[in-house]
């Protein structure tokens, strides 16, 4: 999954960001988008990698935050 945050002012967060992808086959279940790195800032473009069973053709994908800490807010580009 590749996370574009857009390079507006206030566009980073601090909150913890989550996503699902569906799947015609099943989904990923709820997971955590996390580095050792500092993520989701201003004008970043990050890759996670999803370890799962085979999906299918991809039919969805949910993004969200859990609106925690100093700058929760988040403007996600795409």
């Amino acid at each position: 999954v590749t996370v574009h945050t857009s390079d507006i002012r206030g566009a980073g967060t601090d909150a913890d960001v989550f996503c699902v992808v569906y799947g015609e086959k099943g989904t990923t279940g709820e997971r955590a988008l996390d580095t050792s790195a500092n993520n989701f800032e201003r004008g970043m473009e990050e890759d996670f990698f999803l370890e799962c069973e085979p999906l299918g053709k991809l039919k969805r994908l949910r993004i969200w935050h859990n609106n925690k800490g100093f700058g929760a807010a988040w403007h996600l580009k795409q």
